[in-house]
């Protein structure tokens, strides 16, 4: 570059005293004495002949101005004066002049931030994203701290390349650097360009969020981590099941969110119909969110979801089937006189969403419903009541709200019987009789749930103790799992749980796979006879895919042992387990300080760690030498406190799989988590069973006949297929003995929601 422009511009000489020139619109004189400073001028760090050439070089018409400034530059000695070097990268830049601007940044031997920063957005003003995304992560790796005009550069680069993980890096160069604020603005800078943030950016906004003290900042972040998103909705109506759930029919990332619709006869085979509701008018425009359906007597079937407004206020719509003789209930309408519920003054309008399933008190007449949100750190779920569904009004107080627990997403609330193995109708008032509260914590990004008494006339619900209202609290399932949904399916008295497990790879491997986050298998919901919890159970259609069975009866398994569960499919398998210990002589004490900390307890004694009673289990998606595996298994303790055992249950998807990374990033890590939860069963005939339903890259595992559930979402690299193996195992020094077992391989589904998309 320098000698082009030595060839080009032989009139000057370095000698020259004084250079009077006029090729740009001021014309100026330059001192012959370069270096002089007046150190009582208020710019003391710039010689009046920098700024003489600053103020030349911004003032340039065109290109080949710059390109006769640069030429006197280099002849008077000031090209490594690093101010007047970036301003003539940046003004060749803004002329579009990179092949210029690249070659004077390659000269120059001294470079800072703002140099870097100047060839990024010079690069991505003219569109060149590789080679600005290349410039940048040479910032990273020299760790340079970025100046304010880099990162939004880079914004744009992400956009125009839907690259989430530029956007994941420059979240981490913000908070690295010591600015989370700046990791935070970018995040909605990210959120207004339409760019979706991969689980590693989000976790790094949320360390970003804690640095800064705003917890609270990232009860948003959600939002962008989706594509079949969790079930809304679901509901039978005329023998028809239906299964709404969010989705982006264009793209396995988040956006474009509309209410998919599939239908089924057995809740096996699916057909996808035409969406159901999309964003169309003022009250949804900017999105058509959860919410759930309820069968009013003399109406039909009523949706009703949150509407994103114009102003992206949440607010409650509702929607009805266009035709009620149509068991599909294939088209709906969204009348004009939404919406039904706003939120009031001074309630926070973009935490205001997922009303519940509608319920009918037959003393006043009402309807009722609640709708998730929050003030401040408290979580909330507010009531409101209708006569004829339309008209709503909120009642005095929530139903329930609780300190500390964030954003109320996707609240169910439900009665269970206290006496009879069915369930009951979401208006059922009767005796023997208790009541769900569940929420999504927004904040967790999981769920609690506790059982209490419903108040009908106060129209106050309070949990009744016997488990923690908060973090602590039961789960519905303490894996990959979350927003869930039920119903009651009238046609075999029982309630349904929906739930939905997200990916735990990156968004770029579900766009070119093409789908992300998938529903779980229906369960049915009880309550447990000790009155303490509910239990869950798969759907009982669920064994109509299965096939080949075989089983393994009383075989005894020492210390370091494992037996192949042969004949079947693995990678497609329904396996029922029933272990029996014998004695719990030899079960560890249980450290009290992890009552609250199965996790973490679960990290530090896996499956390769030998105990007493355990560790024992299943090996699921399996490697025939273990290089990969999810184990699923059960460490027995004994708990001083109590004198009975205390039964820890793990599903470790840390040696899952050989990918260290998300395969497009090497510096981005594979998401591999530990879940666990602890079981309560007090093992005094020394057995406790274990079921998995395993589907290729997610294994659904019911403890002790559903008190405990746990999904894990995997992704194997050699345990596929024909190439996976199922193992029993036993890592306990204490003999282990498979009383029985029994696995089928599962067979597909006939129909697996083909259809409209």
């Amino acid at each position: 570059m320098l000698r082009n422009l030595r060839g080009r511009f032989l009139p000057f000489s370095r000698n020259t005293t004084k250079v009077r020139y006029s090729t740009c619109s001021a014309s100026i004189t330059l001192s012959h004495d370069l270096h002089e400073q007046s150190s009582e001028s208020p710019h003391a760090s710039v010689s009046r002949d920098t700024a003489d050439y600053i103020s030349a070089v911004l003032t340039c018409k065109n290109v080949s101005d710059v390109w006769k400034i640069h030429a006197q530059v280099i002849i008077n000695g000031f090209l490594q004066d690093l101010r007047v070097a970036n301003k003539l990268l940046y003004i060749y830049a803004q002329f579009r002049a990179i092949a210029d601007a690249e070659k004077l940044f390659d000269e120059m031997t001294v470079k800072d931030p703002v140099s870097w920063s100047v060839m990024v957005g010079g690069f991505a003003k003219t569109n060149d994203f590789v080679n600005s995304l290349r410039v940048f992560r040479e910032i990273v790796r020299s760790s340079l701290n970025l100046d304010n005009y880099t990162l939004p550069i880079m914004i744009r680069v992400c956009r125009e390349k839907r690259d989430v993980f530029v956007g994941r890096l420059i979240h981490d160069v913000a908070l690295k650097s010591g600015r989370p604020d700046e990791s935070w603005v970018l995040f909605e800078k990210m959120r207004n360009e339409g760019i979706v943030p991969d689980r590693a950016a989000v976790v790094t906004i949320v360390n970003a969020c804690a640095k800064l003290g705003a917890l609270h900042k990232a009860v948003v972040l959600h939002d962008y981590i989706r594509l079949m998103d969790f079930p809304v909705g679901p509901m039978v109506y005329k023998g028809v099941y239906h299964l709404f759930y969010q989705y982006n029919p264009k793209g396995a990332v988040w956006g474009n969110i509309v209410w998919a619709h599939s239908v089924s006869k057995d809740l096996i085979n699916w057909e996808a119909l035409e969406p159901a509701i999309y964003p169309s008018k003022w009250f949804d425009i900017n999105g058509t969110w959860s919410g759930s359906a309820t069968n009013v007597p003399g109406k039909g079937p009523v949706i009703l979801y949150t509407g994103i407004t114009e102003n992206h206020t949440q607010i409650q719509n509702y929607a009805i089937p266009q035709d009620l003789s149509d068991p599909y209930l294939k088209t709906w309408i969204k009348p004009d006189d939404n919406p039904i519920v706003r939120p009031d003054h001074g309630e926070n309008g973009s935490a205001f969403r997922d009303p519940t399933t509608a319920w009918f008190n037959k003393k006043d007449g009402h309807w009722r419903i609640l709708v998730g949100s929050k003030k401040k750190s408290r979580g909330i779920a507010y009531m409101y009541k209708s006569q004829d569904f339309k008209k709503w009004t909120k009642t005095k107080r929530p139903i329930h709200s609780r300190k500390a627990t964030g954003m109320w997403e996707c609240p169910d609330f439900f009665p269970v019987s206290t006496d009879k193995k069915t369930g009951l109708d979401t208006s059922y008032e009767g005796p023997n009789t208790k009541h769900v509260l569940k929420v999504s914590l927004d904040l967790t990004r999981y769920e609690y749930y506790t059982l209490g008494k419903y108040d009908t006339e106060k129209d106050r619900y309070k949990p009744d103790g016997t488990t923690a209202d908060g973090w602590d609290g039961l789960r519905l399932d303490y894996g990959n799992f979350y927003a869930s949904k039920t119903f009651f399916d009238d046609t075999k008295n029982r309630r349904i749980l929906w739930g939905w497990a997200n990916e735990s790879d990156s968004a770029v491997e579900d766009t070119l796979k093409g789908w992300a986050g998938v529903q779980l298998i229906p369960r049915t919901v009880l309550l447990d006879s000790s009155g303490k919890q509910l239990v869950f159970w798969p759907i009982e259609e669920i064994e109509s895919l299965r096939g080949k069975n075989v089983q393994m009866n009383n075989k005894k398994m020492e210390m370091g042992q494992r037996f192949e569960v042969e004949g079947i499919t693995p990678a497609q398998a329904d396996v029922d387990v029933t272990f029996n210990v014998g004695s719990l002589e030899k079960a560890e004490a249980f450290d009290a300080s992890y009552a609250t900390k199965p996790l973490d307890l679960c990290n530090l004694k896996g499956s390769n760690v030998t105990g007493g009673v355990g560790p024992f289990g299943l090996i699921t998606l399996a490697t025939s030498d273990l290089e990969e595996y999810t184990p699923v298994f059960f460490r027995v303790f004994k708990d001083a406190a109590t004198n009975k055992p205390k039964v820890l249950m793990c599903s470790d998807a840390k040696p899952s799989t050989l990918k260290t990374d998300t395969g497009t990033d090497t510096t981005e890590k594979m998401y591999k988590p530990s879940f666990a939860g602890f079981v309560d069963v007090d093992m005094a005939d020394g057995k406790i069973s274990l079921r998995s339903l395993i589907d290729h890259s997610v294994v659904e595992s019911f403890a002790a006949k559903g008190k405990t559930v746990i999904t894990s979402r995997v992704y194997p690299t050699k345990a596929v297929g024909e190439s996976a193996h199922l193992f029993v195992f036993n890592n306990g020094s204490q003999p282990v003995t498979v009383e029985s077992l029994n696995a089928w391989s599962m067979q597909k589904p006939t129909k697996m929601n083909q259809g409209a998309k």
